[in-house]
């Protein structure tokens, strides 16, 4: 396929993709993998060098315009520095969003970009797909991708690459109290899928002993516990001045209207009966956790 220069594309610029990732952080839910994509052309400086500057824009819109076509108007696709593509979806799976941007990096594969007096010629893409915590900034994301991608983009391996997910120094940890191994188990899995850290204890004495060495950003209780109970930990949290205000979900099979007035008076900010889906509890824990971050 040729294609001729008209910039009938638009992409956001930075500032503009910056509202925009924001507006995903606080919107998202958890089940919503958000995922943050850096695209580069190969060899744009020669594009840049041979033909002028123009052209090599416009070849990155036309890429920007196969992207956004496979991935759908729920993502946005902005001009980063560099100059690179830089692509937000939050309602894809990161596997997903690969299998995507493949299928565009095919199809951009194909054209031939004719310059007006000139030889027409054709380029490729070099870029990876990075999954990423909810609290993480959209520069941060971006620098993490840049940092993980350096070997490709050396040598421009003419390829979208998955670069797995973002575990940095701003990684929420959770405190999860749970003796089901079972249980436990599945409840971590779940969460750790959100690039959340999940510290599991197998008692209430192991709970309190946790918290008091750290803060995390959200506890999970369950109720029946050896040791002391749920409830019992959660009236000692709450009396610690760091876990105050931090929020605490009690989870248990106790579904009693009794049991859950309980919770809510000596403190607990939400209450899961079991058995639960995992995305009902991931959505529970995402709306405290960006409740406490607004």
């Amino acid at each position: 396929m040729d294609k001729d220069f008209k910039t009938d594309v638009i992409a956001l610029n930075t500032s503009e993709l910056v509202e925009k990732w924001e507006n995903v952080r606080t919107a998202a839910t958890m089940d919503e993998m958000r995922c943050v994509s850096v695209l580069f052309v190969n060899h744009f400086e020669k594009i840049v060098d041979k033909y002028r500057k123009k052209i090599a824009d416009a070849v990155l819109l036309h890429a920007a315009k196969l992207i956004k076509r496979r991935l759908g108007d729920k993502a946005f696709i902005g001009i980063w520095a560099g100059p690179k593509l830089v692509i937000i979806s939050s309602h894809l799976r990161q596997f997903e969003v690969n299998n995507l941007l493949d299928a565009a990096h095919t199809e951009f594969k194909r054209v031939r970009f004719r310059p007006k007096g000139e030889k027409p010629f054709r380029t490729s893409l070099t870029g990876g797909v990075l999954s990423v915590p909810y609290e993480t900034t959209l520069q941060q994301a971006v620098q993490v991708a840049l940092k993980e991608m350096e070997d490709i983009l050396q040598f421009q391996v003419d390829k979208i690459v998955t670069l797995g997910s973002m575990h940095t120094e701003y990684e929420t940890e959770i405190l999860l109290a749970e003796d089901d191994e079972l249980v436990g188990s599945m409840v971590e899995h779940n969460l750790a899928k959100d690039g959340l850290h999940v510290v599991r204890v197998m008692d209430g004495l192991s709970a309190l002993e946790a918290a008091q060495e750290k803060e995390y950003a959200l506890v999970v209780l369950d109720v029946k516990m050896p040791g002391k109970n749920g409830f019992e930990v959660l009236q000692e949290l709450r009396k610690m001045d760091t876990y105050k205000n931090v929020p605490i979900i009690m989870m248990t099979s106790l579904g009693g209207d009794g049991d859950i007035v309980k919770a809510f008076k000596h403190g607990a900010d939400d209450y899961v009966v079991k058995p639960h889906s995992p995305d009902e509890l991931s959505a529970r824990v995402q709306r405290l956790l960006r409740k406490r971050a607004h």
